[in-house]
């Protein structure tokens, strides 16, 4: 079926396929607005990039076993779609192939898939549980982001990086479980996931992104292992909420207003720090200790500024 076949056929609402059709065009049934239900056959191999892009009447999806891919934007605003059935043979899953699928729950990813590209589910505002093989090794930024309905989550346990903006704005998460493989935290990662209360930090952690917990208004308590190095601008900033966090001995980038609007009252400066740059620990009202090693030599502008409950600070002899 070639590109565009049916490109903005209002008119269908139903579509067989025989097993002999092996290839699918690129926004070949694009925009079929009255589409409602669709056989793929079974001897479909390649799907192009938009080809069911809103068609917003389908309820329900079973991808035959012989495809391995889906590209870019597939499905994207098929916002009836209630049921998908992935193939075992699934290798991929497309950048935005899902996006804002409105009406999905619940998913399963079968064990053969290893790659899934940004925005994938990106705006499935009613999905509420997602089950992830251990077979992933790859997950693309924004994958699901403002998945609103989202409480938990059990990461793959290959996964190396949780990418830029992965559960940003995804308000009803409580629960997520990072594997030890996990080394970065991308920027904006959990960024407004404001019923987010426990994180385990994993043990080989090395970077923390820009704004990665920014308004996570939940979290109480953050232990950081001592693997990490780098923690982002505003990482934790507005977690209202938390009260405990440690910095490990060996970080070397402090972001500006890491934990600004936190309830830590408690800070020690690692040794690690030979400089306190400029609004580093400011807005920090809540804070009433905190403690510089005799490794830095200088403090930066503003660095505790609107510290309002900060009575005394020893400045060591190395600061010039």
């Amino acid at each position: 079926i070639g590109a565009r076949a049916f490109y903005r056929h209002t008119e269908l609402t139903g579509v067989a396929m025989p097993d002999t059709v092996t290839s699918i065009g690129d926004y070949a049934f694009y925009a079929c607005s009255q589409l409602v239900d669709i056989d793929l056959g079974k001897g479909l191999v390649t799907i192009g990039s938009y080809a069911f892009d809103s068609c917003n009447k389908l309820v329900n999806l079973k991808l035959p076993d012989t495809l391995t891919e889906l590209p870019q934007t597939t499905f994207a605003y098929c916002t009836s779609l209630t049921d998908v059935q992935m193939p075992e043979a699934l290798t991929i899953i497309g950048t935005s192939a899902f996006y804002h699928c409105t009406g999905l729950t619940s998913l399963t990813i079968p064990g053969t898939v290893t790659t899934i590209r940004a925005s994938a589910f990106e705006e499935c505002y009613k999905l509420e549980s997602v089950e992830l093989p251990d077979s992933i090794t790859e997950m693309g930024s924004s994958v699901f982001d403002n998945c609103l309905a989202l409480k938990s989550v059990t990461l793959p346990s290959k996964l190396t990086v949780i990418s830029d903006n992965m559960f940003y704005y995804c308000i009803k998460l409580e629960s997520v479980v990072i594997p030890d493989s996990v080394k970065s935290i991308g920027n904006d990662a959990f960024a407004h996931c404001v019923a987010l209360t426990s994180v385990q930090m994993p043990a080989n952690l090395q970077t923390i992104g820009q704004e990665a917990f920014y308004n996570c208004q939940g979290l109480t308590e953050v232990a950081l292992p001592d693997s990490v190095k780098t923690i982002g601008i505003r990482s934790f900033s507005r977690c209202v909420n938390l009260t405990q966090l440690n910095l490990p001995d060996d970080i070397q980038d402090l972001g500006n207003d890491a934990f600004s609007e936190t309830k830590l009252e408690v800070l020690t400066i690692p040794k690690s720090m030979t400089e306190i740059p400029n609004y580093m620990f400011s807005n920090m009202s809540s804070l009433k200790e905190i403690q510089i090693p005799d490794t830095v030599t200088s403090i930066g502008y503003g660095a505790f500024s609107n510290c309002t409950s900060l009575k005394e600070v020893v400045i060591p002899d190395s600061v010039v």
